[in-house]
């Protein structure tokens, strides 16, 4: 249970017993770096990882699909570079979505229309 909320509740309770030793029991008080930096390492970890649903769960497998398989998207365009990439996808019979922008479909409507 790797999840944003249980982690900051420990570290918080950490941290609370960590003032309570450095002021009463005179630890030193470089175990704030310590604890900072485990803290801060894994939600850098967290963050960085998809799989482990550390903010939000996230959609990152399917167990009914059992090919392997990508999804190809395009964004910002159309750009004149996507007629090479239409060209690539048709002698490949691959398929791809393409997110596009308004003001890129008024400069070039006819690469958006081969779309």
């Amino acid at each position: 249970m790797f999840k944003r909320e249980p982690v900051n509740t420990v570290f918080f309770i950490l941290l609370v017993l960590l003032t309570y030793a450095v002021f009463q029991c005179q630890w030193p008080i470089y175990w704030f770096l310590i604890l900072g930096g485990t803290w801060f390492l894994l939600t850098i970890i967290g963050s960085t990882n998809v799989q482990l649903n550390y903010f939000y769960p996230a959609l990152h497998k399917n167990p009914g699909v059992v090919q392997q398989k990508i999804a190809l998207t395009f964004d910002d365009g159309p750009h004149p570079n996507t007629i090479l990439i239409l060209k690539l996808l048709k002698k490949y019979n691959a398929k791809a979505t393409f997110f596009c922008i308004g003001h890129c479909i008024d400069e070039h409507p006819e690469i958006f229309k081969q779309i």
